[in-house]
Parts: C-alpha cells; structure tokens; sequence
C-alpha cells in the first residue's frame, strides 16, 4: 500500500490540476480529490504496467472528473464543454500540464 501512496503522493500535480479545472469551488475540489485517489486505489491491482503509472493516473482522473461533473451539474455540461472534453481526452499529458 506504501508504493501506491508514493506514486499517488508524486504525481500530486496531475491530480491537483484536473480538480482545479473541473471544480471552481474548494469543497467540489476535495471531494473529486478523494474520488479520484478512492478509484485509483481501487483500480490499482488491474495496473498492468504497458503505460507509465502517470498516464495510467491521468486517464482515470480525467474519466474520473469528467464523470464527476455530468452528475454534479448535469445542466453545466453543453454541446462546448463536449467539444473541450475531447480535446483534453486527445492531449498528451505534457500538453495538459502546460494548459493548466
């Protein structure tokens, strides 16, 4: 359990800029934190290693996020935000970090 909190604990960032781009309010923000580290946590067992522990982290907080955000404010999320989730779905991580 020590590794995951490390690996979760180091690419900290990753976590923290998705949350700051999908929840404007602090406590939106913590909650989709904990959401996001309680599905890696529980995913971790079915890592298998073909892409970076990152990558694997990026996209099940992005889909995490994503998801998180259609249930919180369904009315929020128009025909725009589909077209800019796309786009962040198709955008390497380097490129991701620098946007946010």
């Amino acid at each position: 359990m020590d590794e995951i909190v490390e690996k979760i604990y180091g690419n900290q960032n990753i976590l923290n800029k998705i949350c700051f781009s999908f929840c404007s309010v602090r406590d939106d923000r913590e909650d989709l934190f904990q959401e996001i580290v309680y599905r890696v946590l529980r995913s971790y067992k079915d890592f298998n290693k073909k892409s970076s522990f990152s990558t694997w982290l990026y996209r099940i907080a992005l889909n995490t996020a994503i998801t998180y955000r259609k249930k919180k404010r369904p009315e929020l999320f128009t025909g725009q935000d589909q077209l800019s989730l796309q786009f962040l779905q198709g955008c390497p991580l380097s490129l991701f970090c620098w946007i946010g």
